[in-house]
């Protein structure tokens, strides 16, 4: 009776296990989540961010040293070509002008006297008076000019954008004392990392949104010019690329456009540039695509939940996550695309 009980007892546990793995079983079958191939326009764009600059800027400085002593112009005020922007002290060079001058006149009256009894010179007398008179006529050309240095013209029209120094401070020569922009002219400039940079090429589309303006409001633009020296911003090489505005200047000279009046320069730019596009290719999302080797497949779904390697070869990476396929597939195929567990 006992061994009955036993044998009963373990057929009830193998039923009750038996059951319990089969439901196991049952619930670990994966769900897969296929897409077929399409026919899609693929564009691969590379996004950074930049600023709004003045497509010709100076900086206008002295050829030498001195205090200043006028400062005619203030931040944003617009000024004309040759306007005058500021003075030196020229007491010093005046005093030394004064100087030159006599010199030169005590040095032609003596010319002029010796000018009497020329023929009784000898030749290397009459070269030396010359060269002395040469040399006072220079020194007085030479303090001339420094002192029309001493005044600082804007060598073109535009608006100050930034001063850097006051009346009364000392400045050093080449030293910039005032940024002059060329308002009616922008560009943008963005910082493109190594790892992109080598996708970039001169003539690329690009789109462009201001920060400070409506999302609605995108500019084409095109890549100008590559700057073919790295700059490195926190131990990152990166490159600067700049944008011609292809539409604002229609944009902006609307009068009745109130966003014509509130373009600044130094505006952030958010700016996708198009480095490659293709259209009407097969494409499939790129986490479809697996690698084994050298080699890339996918998996194809087929009847009964069976599952087919099928070898592809890729081309163009798009914008969210779509890849192009060449070959290996066609468009009636069930691409495992995620499989969901149960």
């Amino acid at each position: 009776m006992k061994k009955k009980i036993i044998i009963w007892i373990f057929i009830i546990a193998l039923a009750i296990g038996g059951g319990y793995w089969y439901s196991r079983s049952r619930q670990k079958q994966p769900e897969y989540i296929t897409e077929k191939p399409k026919k899609v326009d693929l564009k691969q764009t590379i996004s950074v961010t930049g600023e709004i600059v003045p497509e010709k800027s100076v900086a206008p400085a002295f050829s030498f040293g001195g205090k200043i002593i006028s400062l005619s112009v203030a931040v944003g005020d617009k000024v004309e070509a040759g306007a005058e922007i500021a003075r030196l002290d020229s007491d010093v060079l005046q005093s030394q002008l004064r100087e030159a001058q006599w010199a030169l006149k005590i040095q032609e009256n003596a010319e002029k006297l010796a000018r009497r009894h020329w023929d009784d010179l000898k030749p290397e007398q009459r070269e030396a008076e010359k060269q002395k008179s040469e040399r006072a006529r220079e020194a007085v050309r030479v303090i001339g000019g420094q002192l029309e240095e001493t005044i600082l013209y804007a060598p073109i029209s535009g608006m100050i954008s930034e001063k850097k120094f006051e009346v009364g401070e000392v400045v050093s020569a080449g030293a910039p004392i005032v940024k002059i922009i060329k308002g009616d002219a922008l560009e943008v400039e963005a910082s493109v990392p190594e790892s992109d940079i080598a996708k970039v090429a001169l003539g690329q589309k690009a789109e462009i949104a201001l920060d400070a303006f409506s999302a609605d409001d995108i500019f084409t633009a095109e890549v100008k010019e590559i700057e073919p020296a790295a700059t490195i911003i926190q131990d990152v090489v990166y490159y600067k690329v700049k944008f011609k505005l292809i539409d604002f200047p229609k944009f902006f000279s609307e009068k009745s456009n109130p966003l014509a009046q509130t373009l600044r320069v130094g505006m952030s730019a958010d700016i996708n540039i198009l480095v490659a596009e293709k259209k009407n290719v097969l494409a499939i999302p790129k986490r479809a695509v697996k690698t084994e080797g050298d080699k890339k497949y996918v998996e194809v779904l087929k009847s009964k939940n069976q599952i087919e390697k099928k070898n592809v070869e890729t081309g163009l990476e798009g914008d969210e996550g779509i890849v192009e396929i060449i070959q290996g597939l066609s468009s009636e195929e069930n691409i495992i695309v995620f499989v969901k567990e149960k």
